[in-house]
Parts: C-alpha cells; sequence; structure tokens
C-alpha cells in the first residue's frame, strides 16, 4: 500500500500559516489584556466620579437648608 505523502513546500505552507495563527492569536491575546486594563481603570473613574457626584450633592443639599 502506497502512502500519501504531501510534498515539502506544501508543509512548508502549513507550517507558515500555523506560524502566522499563532502570532495572530498572541496579538489578540495581548489586545484582550490591555482592554481588560483599560476596562478596569474606566470601572475605577466612574467609581469615583459617582463619589464625587455624592459629595457635590450633600452640599447642594446642606447650602438649601441653610438657605
Amino acid at each position: 500500500m502506497k502512502k500519501l505523502r504531501v510534498g515539502r513546500s506544501r508543509e512548508r505552507d502549513i507550517a507558515s500559516q500555523v506560524s502566522e495563527l499563532r502570532q495572530e492569536l498572541q496579538a489578540l491575546k495581548t489586545e484582550m489584556v490591555r482592554l481588560d486594563a483599560d476596562l478596569d481603570e474606566s470601572r475605577r473613574l466612574n467609581l469615583r466620579a459617582a463619589e464625587l457626584l455624592d459629595i457635590v450633592y450633600e452640599e447642594l443639599g446642606k447650602q438649601s437648608v441653610q438657605n
């Protein structure tokens, strides 16, 4: 029984494609890490903004009671 053989150039093409896909995957993973960090920062800033708004509303409430 004869074995099917894939030519060396075809093997190189497949290896090249696999290598490119691995590089793309690593780039996507890196981008996900960056986006996750950006999301965490956005959440932190939103919480801080909410805290500051609470302070402003408290001060406005105090001022309206005094007047």
